[in-house]
């Protein structure tokens, strides 16, 4: 049991590093984007989500879940489900900008913060859970018994 808890919180520790990696990629870009670039927020916005999501996927795949299973099982469930966690965060970022309180960047970093929590589970109970193999066939022996055949 502790085996498993402990195992449980590397898991999310390594998911939060990348998750940290991925926030900083989104938000620096924004931020250059929005600043540099004089680029409207939801524009900014959503490039920097395409920056974060390679600094994501890559980062769970490979560091925070070990590879698990084909890249490109993966790749569509973590493109749904990052499509998703957008949607939350361009949602979110629509309803703060329109409410006019918040200043468009700090409604950014607020839309962003709102997101990890959906994305790991996500990621931990659909997106990188690795698929049980297809049970072995069963064929008839010789004596009447079904037996598993390994071809």
């Amino acid at each position: 049991m502790v085996k498993h808890l402990w195992r449980e919180l590397m898991l999310a520790a390594r998911f939060a590093i990348v998750g940290v990696l991925a926030t900083a990629t989104h938000v620096l870009l924004v931020w250059w984007l929005m600043h540099v670039l004089a680029m409207p927020p939801q524009w900014a916005n959503f490039l920097a989500f395409l920056g974060a999501f390679g600094v994501s996927f890559l980062g769970n795949y490979h560091f925070t879940f070990g590879a698990p299973g084909k890249w490109q099982a993966a790749l569509p469930r973590f493109l749904g489900t990052s499509l998703a966690a957008y949607g939350l965060n361009a949602l979110t970022l629509a309803a703060l900008l329109h409410m006019g309180q918040v200043a468009p960047f700090t409604a950014a970093l607020i839309a962003a913060a709102c997101v990890p929590g959906f994305s790991f589970a996500a990621s931990r109970l659909w997106v990188f859970r690795v698929q049980p193999s297809p049970s072995p066939r069963r064929s008839s022996a010789s004596n009447g018994q079904e037996t598993a055949s390994h071809e």
